[in-house]
């Protein structure tokens, strides 16, 4: 038996496998529930006989950076569309009472949060 890496779950997730009913020891051993199919033990071991302890964990994922960010501030990826409607009800709150967008995220800490939010998302998402 080989030893498991951190990058396992990572390879496993690529695989289309995370999430099947199953486990794993830093050492190589696993314990499959009777509710997977060989077909579903063959490729989990498959991943695992491709597995290389020594690698690198991988790079995340542009969304999974951009899922972390909001998760900090418990929001999931899927509540990303939020952000950007909770910024255009505030800006157009403001400018029904003639504030600019400036004078909104001086005055507003709600908007400030949001808008720095949605700065950091945006620079990540702007990256190649």
């Amino acid at each position: 038996m080989r030893k498991i890496s951190d990058s396992f779950g990572s390879e496993l997730q690529s695989a289309g496998l995370l999430g099947l009913p199953f486990s794993w020891t830093a050492d190589g051993e696993f314990n499959f529930s009777d509710a997977m199919t060989d077909l579903q033990k063959t490729a989990v071991l498959a991943v695992y006989e491709a597995h290389n302890p020594d690698a690198p964990e991988p790079a995340p994922t542009q969304d999974q950076r951009v899922a972390l960010l909001l998760a900090a501030r418990g929001l999931t990826l899927d509540s990303e569309w939020q952000l950007y409607a909770a910024i255009a009800g505030m800006q157009a709150a403001g400018a029904v009472s003639g504030k600019t967008e400036a004078q909104i995220y001086a005055s507003n800490p709600g908007y400030k949060n949001a808008k720095d939010l949605f700065l950091a998302v945006a620079a990540i998402r702007a990256e190649a």
